[in-house]
């Protein structure tokens, strides 16, 4: 089963070819839990297969993301959403952003992680739908 997030492929190969690059392939393969000749052809720029990529995303997450954070901040993913619009009109847009998230999560039944309640300026711990 694939994690509930996606990191794009070269976010995965560059995290892999720095562990690489820090340790060596062969230890880097044993740790995503491939063959390192598959670690060789995806650092070389191979799509990984849809098995060889649900191991490097879970090898991302437990290995990569713990230690470096989200691949992108959710004020940044904010910036990058809005940034066609007029300077004026983004805080409101963002505003929009940030609330459809709030009711989405809220349906669910969980709360917003505390990325994007530090975008939305709302203090950790303020539930979803509030």
């Amino acid at each position: 089963m694939l994690p509930d997030r996606y990191v794009s492929i070269s976010r995965l190969r560059d995290s892999a070819q720095a562990r690489a690059d820090a340790t060596s392939r062969r230890a880097v393969a044993r740790e995503i839990g491939i063959a390192h000749r598959g670690l060789e052809l995806f650092l070389e720029g191979s799509r990984p297969q849809p098995k060889t990529l649900e191991k490097l995303l879970v090898w991302y997450y437990e290995h990569i993301e713990r230690i470096e954070g989200p691949p992108i901040t959710a004020s940044d993913a904010l910036l990058v959403l809005v940034r066609a619009l007029p300077p004026e009109r983004r805080p409101a847009a963002s505003g929009g952003v940030i609330a459809s998230l709030r009711e989405h999560h809220a349906a669910a039944g969980i709360e917003l992680p505390p990325d994007i309640l530090a975008a939305a300026g709302t203090p950790a711990g303020t539930p979803a739908g509030k």
